[in-house]
């Protein structure tokens, strides 16, 4: 087990992030309308499919769902409310998206890229990275943020993070590693997968894991930097969060390094490379294609689209996020169970601002680009790929500086237009690195995107989290068998969270399904 990738200080900031979409997303993330239709077709009815498949959702747990599928002999037809693929995969900046080409190149004329969703993937991330090699794809390292040279902006004052670590005696560092020893013991020798047989777990999760947090009376930095890990980790207020979820996630880590590494050529190419795969094994998918119905009658399901065609199959796949679920007739209707998580689990006003910067006011002044503060963006970084030979970019040269927000400042962002959560975002990291700037100014340019997934329409958040009470009565029902409608996706999966959770989600429910009969 390791927990190192969630912690700012000890391997850096955690960039759990499924994914975010902006609300203004109208492209074809695939870049390849041949491989897809836009569901508008003939209309009527479909055959009954007896040895058909429905999957809902073009995303990474609703691909890998797809292309196992297919691989057992189902014909699979993907369905996609979105006009474009990927899910909460976006990779800004890329040919393709309507964001091609905004953050420009960098010194060596390649195009400057950052993800607007899913952002990192660790080497213990087993399943995306074995996907990856299958289909031909490779892996590039992000500059890696250490600690010593992290930013922290608190209270109007910058310290790096070996200096912060080193306050009050060490009192800081001292505080810091206490509160993750305080998480892990809460853990015990309990089994994180078997929450039923978790002493005190009912306890736990009627808990918040904020009133933890203070109730160990850290030192206020340490407890700053803790909270700055856990909020930027978990997508939420802490206050939100259950203990008893903090606990199992940070058991249920994957054994790998820090997370560093994306797909060469940005996280949007493996989507490409999975419709590629899927349409030429015979599968299709069907973009602009919202569902507005699942019916279940004797042997078959039918599912009604926007449009009015109704495709017949044997199961269905639903890998999509809860909140597009409420929007979804179901005849019957799903058990209540299963009803009440879809309506209760929040996915968190995650918001991302990234940033062209002409130079790097950080590497100046002997930061990294890894920043937490106290202000409305919680956490920063450098998307920069790495230099081919692993060196640090000189600091004249352009990057692309990404900010995450999640929780109420996130809600705040979210209810903002796109370029005035720019501006916003844009003053405060003027703010937090005008005293690493020279006379011509911080290197900030307006060559900027943004992304909020709680605008963003068939999605409806960022990534999963479980309020206090939730974790018992919702975040394993998904898996539960519900006859022929599955549920995939990162909230789906013990480890949740991660582009790796709906990889390992989509897996999991085609080897459920299993080859027709």
């Amino acid at each position: 087990m390791t927990v190192d990738r969630r912690r700012f200080l000890a391997a850096g900031a955690a960039l759990a992030v499924a994914g975010c979409s902006s609300s203004s997303d109208r492209s074809d993330g695939s870049g390849r309308r041949s491989a897809t239709t836009d569901g508008t077709g003939s209309g009527g009815n479909d055959a009954p499919g007896r040895n058909r498949v429905v999957v809902v959702g073009a995303g990474l747990a609703g691909l890998t769902a797809a292309i196992t599928l297919r691989g057992a002999g189902w014909d699979v037809v993907v369905v996609e409310a979105r006009d474009r693929v990927g899910g909460r995969v976006r990779t800004l900046g890329r040919a393709g998206d309507e964001t091609d080409g905004v953050f420009g190149a960098d010194a060596d004329g390649r195009s400057l890229l950052a993800e607007g969703g899913g952002e990192s993937i660790d080497d213990g991330h087993d399943r995306i990275l074995a996907w990856i090699d299958e289909l031909g794809l490779s892996t590039q390292r992000r500059l890696v943020d250490r600690e010593s040279n992290a930013l922290i902006f608190a209270g109007g004052s910058r310290r790096t993070g070996a200096a912060a670590l080193s306050e009050a005696g060490g009192l800081v560092g001292v505080d810091y590693g206490r509160a993750y020893d305080a998480i892990t013991a809460l853990v015990g020798d309990a089994d994180p997968y078997d929450l039923a047989g978790w002493r005190g777990a009912e306890e736990l999760d009627g808990r918040d894991a904020g009133s933890f947090i203070a109730s160990l009376d850290l030192h206020p930095l340490a407890r700053f930097v803790v909270e700055s890990d856990l909020r930027s980790s978990y997508n939420c207020d802490l206050g939100e969060l259950s203990l008893l979820f903090l606990a199992q996630q940070e058991s249920v880590g994957p054994d790998g390094d820090e997370e560093t590494m994306r797909v060469a050529g940005g996280n949007s190419a493996l989507v490409d490379a999975m419709v590629d795969r899927l349409v030429t094994d015979g599968g299709e998918v069907r973009t602009s294609s919202p569902v507005v119905a699942v019916r279940r009658s004797a042997g078959e399901v039918s599912i009604e689209l926007a449009g009015g065609d109704v495709l017949v199959c044997r199961h269905v796949v639903l890998a999509v996020p809860p909140p597009p679920l409420r929007d979804v007739r179901f005849e019957p209707a799903l058990p209540s169970g299963l009803a009440a998580a879809i309506t209760g689990v929040d996915l968190g006003s995650t918001v991302k601002v990234s940033s062209r910067y002409d130079r790097r006011p950080w590497t100046a002044a002997g930061y990294s680009g890894l920043t937490a503060t106290d202000l409305d963006y919680h956490i920063a970084w450098e998307a920069t790929d790495g230099a081919a030979d692993g060196s640090v970019p000189p600091q004249d040269s352009p990057a692309v500086l990404t900010t995450f927000t999640s929780g109420a400042a996130g809600a705040m962002l979210t209810g903002l237009g796109a370029v005035e959560r720019i501006a916003t975002v844009g003053a405060q990291l003027d703010a937090t690195y005008s005293a690493s700037a020279s006379s011509g100014g911080t290197g900030r340019t307006d060559r900027a995107a943004t992304v909020a997934w709680a605008a963003e329409e068939f999605t409806g958040g960022g990534y999963a989290f479980w309020r206090p009470g939730q974790v018992l009565s919702m975040s394993e029902i998904w898996r539960e068998s519900t006859g022929p409608i599955w549920f995939a996706g990162e909230h789906t999966e013990v480890l949740a969270g991660y582009m790796e959770s709906a990889v390992r989600s989509g897996e999991r429910v085609a080897a459920a399904i299993g080859s027709p009969a």
